[in-house]
């Protein structure tokens, strides 16, 4: 995780704090658990724009966005993407209407690991 202070202040006291950063603590950090990226990250609302997939610019907070920018993540949102975008073609469907179900166990099938069976405590 790579996790950037998004601003500094003065407090009360006139302290300088930060915003938008993650402790720096050996607990925190071991704390850190696996996430799922779930498809709609990656597809626009139907209204906004069909058809569009994104694997970069998804919407996030910070925080999210400081693991998801990461390179494994990106290649595992394009190889969703790739798989997607291949089933909304065949079936001349949406993007926004790939069965995710069908999306995942063929993305399973493909060797994708979508769920954690282990815990880091």
């Amino acid at each position: 995780m790579d996790c950037h202070r998004v601003q500094g202040y003065a407090d009360e006291k006139g302290i300088l704090k930060y915003e938008g950063g993650l402790p720096r603590t050996e607990e925190v950090r071991m704390k850190h658990i696996p996430y799922q990226i779930p498809y709609r990250v990656i597809v626009p609302k139907r209204a906004e724009m069909s058809n569009l997939l994104v694997t970069v610019c998804i919407s996030s907070s910070h925080i999210a966005y400081a693991t998801i920018r990461m390179e494994p993540q990106y290649m595992i949102m394009g190889q969703a993407a790739g798989v997607a975008a291949a089933m909304a073609i065949k079936t001349n469907a949406k993007v926004q209407d790939v069965n995710t179900t069908e999306l995942a166990n063929k993305l399973r099938s493909q060797g994708a690991v979508l769920d954690s069976k282990w815990s880091l405590e």
